[in-house]
């Protein structure tokens, strides 16, 4: 039997997604998954530690939605031994797919992100980081180099590959179906012509019952996902 294509006209949260879970839960989903697929013991009393002290003060930034677990960057040395790290635990999650064969060597940090996730890291010990956050919703529609060349004085960064695939451990069902906003993280980007142009960023789409990763130009103009980015906490 034929079935036919179903068109999307606008693309938001699946309703399987109901929000960022507790601090608690992604810190610990966050340790199990990566011990049990990348064989690294993360140290989570640290995290758990900043979490609760984060409970005395409900204020988040401007634009947040709320509060996640990542892993830290270096966590296995430099930048591509971090995105050789998020290739290896995004293929062992459920109906995953890179139609595109990644070389970690091609990748780079954008600057304000990799200045923003510093000052993270001097913040918070240990190999899990919390941040503020938001999905995707606030910057919809958006071209890449429009959102990253548009945050000005405000403390929010587009986030790289290694955060956007922790996210996913511990928010699976945020790409639940075809009608998910795809996400784009140009906190990351790519090298895919191997010029030193860096031209492309990343994207992950539910496309036939699979989470994709794909490389686009960074100018390219969709309406079927959104920039997810981090912010540093608020004072």
């Amino acid at each position: 039997m034929h079935h036919a294509k179903v068109r999307v006209t606008e693309y938001g949260y699946p309703k399987a997604y109901s929000g960022l879970k507790p601090l608690e839960e992604q810190i610990c989903m966050l340790q199990k998954k990566v011990s049990h697929w990348a064989d690294i013991e993360l140290d989570v009393e640290p995290a758990l530690a900043f979490a609760r002290e984060l409970q005395a003060s409900s204020s988040l930034p401007d634009g947040a939605e709320g509060r996640a677990a990542i892993i830290a960057p270096g966590i296995r040395g430099d930048h591509q031994h971090d995105v050789a790290l998020a290739l290896e635990l995004f293929h062992a999650m459920k109906s995953t797919a890179t139609p595109e064969d990644f070389d970690p060597a091609a990748f780079r940090l954008d600057e304000r992100t990799e200045r923003m996730l510093d000052a993270l890291c001097e913040m918070q010990a240990g190999p899990i980081l919390i941040l503020p956050v938001q999905f995707g919703k606030r910057h919809a529609k958006r071209i890449d180099t429009d959102v990253v060349s548009g945050f000005g004085d405000h403390p929010e960064f587009a986030l790289d590959l290694l955060s956007m695939v922790s996210l996913l451990i511990t928010h699976p069902e945020r790409l639940a179906d075809y009608s998910a906003l795809g996400i784009s993280c140009p906190g990351d980007e790519y090298d895919y012509l191997r010029t030193s142009t860096f031209e492309r960023s990343l994207m992950m789409l539910a496309q036939a019952g699979q989470i994709k990763l794909r490389s686009r130009p960074k100018d390219y103009n969709s309406t079927d996902h959104g920039v997810v980015t981090g912010f540093l906490h608020a004072a």
